[in-house]
């Protein structure tokens, strides 16, 4: 059982993180179903690579350690 804070956190108790794969830093999706239980789902690591598509398109003839170093932040 978890207790929500006042910032509306709860934590999701270890063997649920096990079993659904998570882990610090992790996206977690709330779906509300009709009984009024809640669906907690991962997002798929795939999804994360969707804000990156097309990206290279404007960086014709930039420096690929550049651009690497920008996309980590490193910059």
């Amino acid at each position: 059982m978890s207790r929500m804070t006042s910032k509306g956190q709860v934590t999701i108790p270890k063997n649920i993180r096990q079993v659904l794969g998570v882990k610090p830093g992790d996206q977690v999706e709330f779906e509300l179903l009709p009984d009024r239980r809640v669906m907690v789902k991962p997002v798929l690591a795939t999804a994360v690579f969707e804000r990156y598509v097309g990206y290279l398109a404007t960086k014709d003839g930039a420096d690929p350690d550049r651009i690497v170093a920008q996309l980590r932040d490193d910059e």
